[in-house]
């Protein structure tokens, strides 16, 4: 189902938070994510500028969906810890591209099976490739129950 679908079918109403925020993924390569989203009204923070918290749920949504592609059918991943440094401010209308790094990931020598961790490297540009925050994203990678 396309986004506009969803939407559609919920009358109007986003069908989860990456939709609610308007996040497109771009591009998805084992090791690399690049996704975006335009900065509309409801993500500005008082002052006029971008809030951190979407610009956070950006870039936790790149590593998130990197640490999917790299996961087996029976494995979910969770962020359990987010390091983000914002060092310029985006404004309205800017688009905004988080893209995800994989660094580490102990897939190849885990020391439990049922889970692991990787850790990504993340970014968040605007068009013009002015950095607005950068930091890391850790995910872990469960197996379902």
């Amino acid at each position: 189902m396309e986004k506009n679908e969803a939407k559609q079918a919920t009358g109007g109403a986003a069908e989860n938070f990456v939709d609610l925020l308007n996040i497109e993924t771009v591009l998805v390569e084992d090791k690399r994510v690049v996704v975006r989203m335009k900065t509309v009204k409801p993500l500005l923070q008082p002052l006029g500028f971008l809030h951190g918290g979407a610009t956070l749920s950006l870039l936790e949504t790149a590593a998130s969906v990197g640490a999917a592609h790299s996961s087996d059918f029976d494995e979910k991943p969770f962020g359990v810890h987010v390091d983000i440094h914002h060092r310029h401010s985006g404004l309205l209308g800017d688009i905004i591209t988080g893209t995800a790094v994989l660094e580490h990931d102990p897939s190849l020598a885990p020391q439990k099976p049922d889970r692991r961790t990787q850790l990504w490297k993340v970014t968040a540009c605007n068009q013009d490739g002015v950095l607005i925050s950068e930091g890391h994203v850790e995910v872990r990678i469960v197996r379902a129950l």
